[in-house]
């Protein structure tokens, strides 16, 4: 059986336990009366939040990719969507892959080069939510699972981040480290490695500018913050007004479940992790009264939609814009197919 079947079996699996896990600890007549009274209105401005959100991190990918090759906003927005909208879709967390793909049939570019970015970015992303999460700890007595759990985010984040400064820094050095080991099981895999790491490393020459690293944290640290207070208007849709720190405890819960393998759009994953949220926040005192699971994944569900649906269905756009099919994706798997 594939890696990539195993990887979609294994998140489906994992996805099943947490929708069990949601649904089992729900009043079902609850959860109609909160979706009942919800104001949807407020659902508006969360879906355009969304949206902006998305536009920032084109913003911060233009930085990444500048050194490869100077593209357009529109461009590079138009495949953060289509990535997005993979996620959400297909399965494996094959999303990242397919933003590269998409750039770089776009504009002709090395597959590997423009995923050096994707991952790149993906470490910024870790970096900027742990420094908020830092920074609220001034604030939020968190529980202790959630400070271990960052502290394991903090380690693999700086431990991929040297090793991507070193690969950009140190390629030789970087290649022979990772190669060797590979060679002992195959040499042609070790040599396809070494092809693809040294392609890689040519879209990592943003790590050798302090000024656009610094830009670059100071974008995800913008974005995470951003995140967190315009997922506050749920909570006001759901008529709750807890302190503004419950909206930081939904990001970081949220963004922790998502991070395993799942099936596509996060399903069961992001529920579970509404309530497990909702329930640190009544623990905190945050609420000033008694929310149920109920509430809780109700109040996920519609969360869920606002990210979803603008998402999706502005990546379909953009995939029959630039006349990409899903087939496509397939055969351009950055790790597998020649640039």
């Amino acid at each position: 059986m594939s890696k990539v079947r195993w990887k979609v079996i294994t998140g489906l699996a994992i996805s099943f336990l947490f929708l069990a896990y949601a649904l089992s600890r729900v009043n079902y007549t609850e959860m109609i009366a909160a979706f009942t009274d919800a104001n949807y209105w407020w659902t508006i401005p969360m879906m355009i939040s969304v949206v902006i959100t998305m536009l920032i991190r084109a913003a911060r990918w233009k930085w990444l990719v500048e050194p490869i090759q100077p593209i357009s906003f529109k461009s590079l927005y138009s495949s953060v969507m289509i990535g997005f909208m993979a996620n959400n879709l297909l399965p494996a967390r094959i999303g990242e892959v397919v933003r590269a793909v998409s750039l770089s049939r776009t504009h002709s570019l090395s597959k590997s080069a423009v995923f050096a970015t994707v991952v790149a970015e993906r470490v910024f992303d870790s970096l900027g939510l742990l420094f908020v999460f830092m920074l609220t700890l001034i604030f939020i007595d968190f529980p202790d699972e959630l400070r271990q759990a960052s502290l394991l985010v903090a380690a693999l984040t700086f431990g991929v981040l040297v090793f991507l400064y070193l690969l950009k820094g140190q390629t030789d050095l970087a290649v022979r480290v990772f190669c060797k080991p590979v060679g002992f099981f195959s040499g042609k895999m070790a040599d396809r490695a070494d092809s693809i790491l040294r392609k890689f490393a040519g879209g990592l020459s943003i790590l050798t500018s302090p000024v656009s690293i610094v830009v670059i944290f100071l974008y995800s640290v913008f974005l995470w913050v951003f995140t967190a207070i315009s997922g506050y208007l749920i909570f006001i849709a759901f008529n709750l007004y807890p302190d503004i720190w419950a909206a930081f405890i939904v990001l970081f819960v949220t963004v922790l479940a998502v991070s395993l393998p799942a099936s596509p759009g996060y399903i069961g994953t992001f529920h579970a992790a509404c309530i497990i949220a909702f329930n640190f926040i009544g623990a905190l005192g945050m609420f000033g009264q008694e929310v149920s699971n109920s509430v809780a994944l109700s109040f996920s569900v519609i969360l869920w939609s606002c990210q979803f649906f603008p998402v999706t269905i502005i990546g379909l756009y953009y995939l029959k814009k630039e006349h990409l099919k899903f087939k496509d994706i397939g055969e351009g798997d950055v790790l597998t197919s020649a640039d």
